[in-house]
């Protein structure tokens, strides 16, 4: 069996930022588009999502820690910022949808393109193979959830393809 080569301080260094891309993406969806206007379900997964990149973080950190300095993967945060959900509050509109659904669609294709860069660098059993699994998990899980929402809220105008494009997502315009 062949080693896994190691991360590069500059393969680690590019890795912090594209996670930060990510987590201030999925920062920015819940707490400008989803804020009080989502179900607890919801929120939870988007808090899911923030927590398994910033387990992937402390994960690759411990792995950079050989010789490099881990400092790289603790970059300032805005945190998802957990508002009840209110009855009273408007629903997402179908262009709030489409909105999220191209965002969530985005941040997923950064972050398939983050986990296949760094797959080949680690072993799938070891604690950061398996940490590249989960983000991936937890993003399909918030889509699942606001594609049910979706449903609920608007069944007249429903389409899969708003959470789950088959193309790029300007197909649903």
């Amino acid at each position: 069996m062949r080693k896994k080569s190691k991360l590069t301080r500059d393969q680690h260094l590019q890795a912090a930022k594209a996670i930060h891309a990510i987590r201030l993406g999925i920062a920015e969806i819940a707490n400008v588009k989803l804020k009080g206007r989502v179900p607890h379900a919801v929120m939870a997964a988007v808090k899911n999502v923030e927590r398994q990149l910033s387990h992937l973080c402390d994960h690759l950190a411990y792995a950079a820690n050989e010789g490099e300095t881990p400092e790289i993967y603790i970059l300032p945060m805005p945190g998802v910022v957990s508002v009840p959900f209110q009855k009273s509050a408007l629903p997402l509109t179908v262009d709030d949808h489409l909105m999220v659904g191209a965002e969530l669609f985005r941040l997923r294709t950064q972050l398939m393109e983050l986990t296949t860069a760094l797959d080949g660098h680690f072993r799938k059993a070891s604690p950061v193979g398996r940490a590249l699994q989960w983000p991936e998990r937890a993003v399909d899980h918030l889509r699942c959830k606001l594609d049910d929402l979706f449903c609920m809220q608007h069944p007249d105008e429903f389409d899969t393809r708003v959470y789950y494009p088959g193309g790029m997502p300007s197909d649903l315009a």
